[in-house]
């Protein structure tokens, strides 16, 4: 209760051991998106509270945090688990998490900065500002990571923020102090590990990772962060950049200017030889370690995808662009999903009872390998990375066929898609599926994508499941019998997967 009586101005009520414990019994008892509410509004109030001292302010937003913790593990737990969440079920879980993390975030750097408003403070005061800006630090990465998992907008505050503090406590020289992770944690980290580490998630391109294989990536970078490298000059090693002065996001560094002295160069440096490493244990022990996602166990190909996303990121020498991109502006017609790709490809064919509505998109900047566009209005609850489109482009006849491979939201309204090109002259055919020496009657419906292949193998789009081990898909053409025997699945989606298949061919006598 609010001491409106007594001596000075009223006390936040968390001030007292006894209510805060009181408070915190409570809330551990509440369903995981409720604890998470009032969590976030106790964090909010203490925050802005300028009658509590910062020492005693820190410990009661350290108290809050911890609580939250359980929560939102069992919040991720379900959002990741969700194939395909409706709008209602993301903002739900979404919401909680990214709001308890930003207040938890906004709360720890108000008492990090009434503690040590200047670097001068703060190197005074390092063991106590330390421990404070390694959670601020991790708080904002989380929040950072949710705004990733909905494919932004990412706040730009977030940036500032994360630069500004890591900047100060430079300047204090006190960013390679290190402290316990957490109190009696055998480990310890540093404010400039954190901050390189959540730098690295961000120059690695989690626009092109679906949420699961995004927390995924997060937990490799915090794995191996302290082989991470940060200087204030460029090098073999640190092939990104990152502006202090300003709330942009890190970059490629290329070499083309002068190193400003509020700029800072990093890169995975040693952590990417070791990334390497795990990729070997993993593909030959055929297990994934479950640190990666506890809660939500992350499979094998999962976990390789992952790593293989990363270590092209992580490498010292940065791979160029296989395709050169060319500006352009020009509309194109979209359809998507197997069934969608059908009805634009061959409308008898697909099984849907209803047409999809096609899409509107606007193209960018194009390549040998794909198109940029810009989605004007989200359609709904399908686009995600790896959904699989259709695309004809403005005044032409042919239809590509692609998958969107990044996903930038804009606003909630918009977005930037990134898609990659499957094929460019897909061809619809029938087939029958042969199990042993029994051959279906009902005919089945693929894809086969361009000619671009060897005479002994074909890449086919079929829709999940179709290539299941022991069938073999049975095509009659040109009055030659041809037998596509599955060999490998090499990309797959909510709906489709592509799979190289052996062809046999026979003549008919």
């Amino acid at each position: 209760m609010l001491k409106v009586f007594g001596r000075g101005a009223a006390a936040h009520p968390l001030v007292d051991d006894k209510e805060r414990n009181r408070v915190l019994r409570e809330v551990s008892g509440l369903e995981s998106h409720r604890a998470l509410a009032e969590l976030t509004r106790w964090l909010r109030s203490t925050a802005i509270d300028g009658s509590v001292r910062p020492e005693r302010k820190a410990g009661i937003v350290r108290s809050l945090e911890a609580a939250g913790r359980v929560p939102v593990r069992m919040l991720a737990r379900e959002y990741l688990a969700t194939p395909r969440l409706s709008k209602a079920q993301e903002e739900h879980l979404w919401g909680g998490i990214h709001g308890f993390s930003a207040a938890a975030a906004a709360a720890y750097l108000r008492c990090a900065t009434e503690i040590a408003p200047d670097a001068r403070t703060a190197a005074d005061q390092k063991t106590r500002v330390v421990p404070i800006a390694v959670h601020a630090l991790r708080a904002l990465g989380t929040q950072l990571k949710w705004e990733h998992m909905r494919y932004g907008p990412i706040d730009p505050a977030v940036w500032t923020e994360l630069n500004r503090l890591y900047e100060r406590l430079d300047a204090a020289g006190v960013a390679r102090v290190a402290v316990r992770e957490f109190p009696g944690s055998p480990s310890r980290t540093t404010p400039e590990q954190e901050f390189v580490r959540i730098a690295m998630f961000g120059a690695c391109s989690p626009g092109s990772l679906l949420p699961a294989q995004i927390e995924v990536a997060d937990r490799l970078a915090a794995r191996f962060a302290r082989w991470f490298r940060i200087a204030p000059h460029p090098g073999s090693a640190t092939p990104y950049r990152i502006d202090l002065a300003h709330g942009s996001p890190p970059a490629r560094y290329l070499g083309e200017a002068v190193a400003a002295p509020t700029e800072r160069f990093f890169g995975a440096d040693a952590g990417h030889e070791r990334l390497l490493a795990l990729r070997e244990e993993v593909a030959s022990l055929g297990e994934a370690p479950a640190d990666l996602a506890p809660g939500v166990p992350a499979s094998v190909d999962v976990v390789l995808e992952v790593i293989d996303h990363l270590a092209h990121y992580w490498a010292p020498r940065l791979a160029s662009r296989k395709h050169p991109r060319h500006g352009i502006k020009s509309r194109l017609t979209v359809a998507w999903g197997f069934e969608g790709v059908l009805d634009a490809l061959d409308p008898l064919a697909s099984l849907s009872f209803e047409k999809r509505a096609m899409e509107s998109w606007i193209v960018e900047n194009a390549s040998a390998g794909g198109v940029g566009a810009l989605v004007p209005s989200i359609p709904g609850e399908w686009l995600q990375v790896g959904c699989l489109v259709a695309m004809q482009p403005e005044g032409g006849k042919n239809w590509l066929l692609g998958t969107v491979r990044r996903l930038t939201r804009i606003d909630e309204a918009s977005a930037h898609v990134g898609i990659q090109t499957l094929a460019r002259s897909p061809t619809p055919v029938e087939f029958r599926i042969q199990t042993g020496n029994a051959t279906a009657l009902r005919p089945e419906t693929g894809v086969l994508l361009d000619p671009g292949y060897t005479e002994a193998e074909v890449p086919v789009l079929l829709r999940t499941r179709t290539s299941d081990p022991g069938r073999i898909l049975v095509l009659e053409r040109d009055g030659r019998r041809t037998q596509l025997v599955p060999m490998a699945v090499t990309s797959r989606g909510p709906d489709y997967e592509v799979v190289r298949c052996r062809q046999l061919v026979r003549s008919d006598a």
